[in-house]
Order: C-alpha cells, then sequence, then structure tokens
C-alpha cells in the first residue's frame, strides 16, 4: 500500500468518525475521536490540522465540524462501509 492510500483511508476514518460521533453528540472534541478510534491525541491532533488544510473540517475553539465538502466526502464513505457490512 502506498503513502498517499494509507493517508487516504486514515482521513476516511477520521472524518467517518466524526460524522457518526456528530449524530450521537451536538459537539464533537478531539478527546472524543481518540477514544472511538483509539489512537493517541497526538495523532488526532496531526490529522485535524491535515483536514482542516484540505478543507473537510474546521474548528470553533475545541468543537470540531464538518464544512460541506467533508460532510458529503463523510457520508460517502461511511455508506460505502455500510454497503460492505451488509455484505460480510
Amino acid at each position: 500500500m502506498n503513502t498517499y492510500a494509507k493517508y487516504n483511508q486514515s482521513a476516511e476514518d477520521y472524518l467517518e468518525s466524526i460524522l457518526t460521533l456528530s449524530k450521537e453528540n451536538a459537539v464533537v472534541h478531539r478527546i472524543d475521536i481518540a477514544k472511538r478510534m483509539e489512537v493517541s491525541q497526538a495523532a488526532v491532533n496531526k490529522a485535524m490540522k491535515l483536514l482542516t488544510e484540505k478543507g473537510y473540517i474546521y474548528e470553533d475553539g475545541k468543537h470540531l465540524y464538518l464544512t460541506e465538502q467533508g460532510e458529503r466526502y463523510a457520508q460517502a464513505v461511511y455508506e460505502k462501509h455500510c454497503i460492505i457490512r451488509q455484505y460480510l
């Protein structure tokens, strides 16, 4: 697997986590993502920086939100994963 594919998969996992957490809670915090994905807060911080640079998320203080572009991407990933789970 090349580096781009690894990054892309990781970004998709973070976006999907933000999407599902936002459906469960009014706000999403970095610690929520770290717990959900079982990763360190440093890993979440790095990923959030990259996702912000790509225009997929934005922050309002301590809260994370998907941009319109990020929500579309996260929803597509979520639907793809749901379809895969149905076949397994």
